[in-house]
């Protein structure tokens, strides 16, 4: 559950973790091979554009280049880095 791991520490077992994504309807999808090579280049492009690049994690970059490829929107109020580094993709701005 690779997304999952920024909320893993909130649970006490991988099977609780599943349970409350289920109970809230989010459902788990494993990242393309094609999504995985996009956030691969694209964050080596974004530290080779910047002398000092803002810390991403490349869980960014895997979140964004799946939801291009799935055609997903994506909630964010960082629009600059995803306009620039994933054009087309849907922004949701709160």
């Amino acid at each position: 559950m690779a997304p999952a791991l920024e909320i893993a520490r909130f649970y006490n077992s991988a099977r609780e973790l599943s349970a409350s994504l289920a109970q809230m309807q989010i459902q788990y999808e494993e990242f393309t091979k094609e999504a995985a090579h996009r956030a691969g280049v694209t964050n080596v492009n974004y530290c080779r554009r910047s002398p000092r690049p803002r810390t991403r994690f490349l869980a960014d970059f895997l979140v964004s280049a799946q939801a291009l490829a799935r055609g997903y929107a994506l909630v964010t109020r960082d629009r600059g880095y995803y306009r620039i580094y994933f054009p087309g993709l849907v922004l949701i701005e709160p």
